[in-house]
């Protein structure tokens, strides 16, 4: 998947944001039952609704956004 994302945004204005993005993927823990799943499952559903929205800004799926609070995923 990594090659195939790599290859469409190589020679684009894109591909330091995705090195960016990785970078900080990388420095994200990871433990199976911490909030560290929860700001995984956070950045998934960003990633999601950035996906989703159409050239408007709308969103025709708000269905994974029902109930959603961020409070309840970071706990500070």
């Amino acid at each position: 998947m990594f090659e195939l994302i790599k290859k469409k945004l190589k020679h684009t204005d894109g591909y330091p944001y995705l090195l960016s993005i990785l970078e900080h993927c990388l420095q994200m823990t990871y433990k199976r039952n911490g909030s560290q799943l929860q700001q995984w499952q956070l950045l998934d559903r960003i990633l999601q609704q950035i996906v989703l929205q159409d050239e408007k800004g709308e969103d025709p799926d708000v269905t994974a956004l029902e109930n959603f609070n961020v409070k309840n995923i970071i706990k500070m």
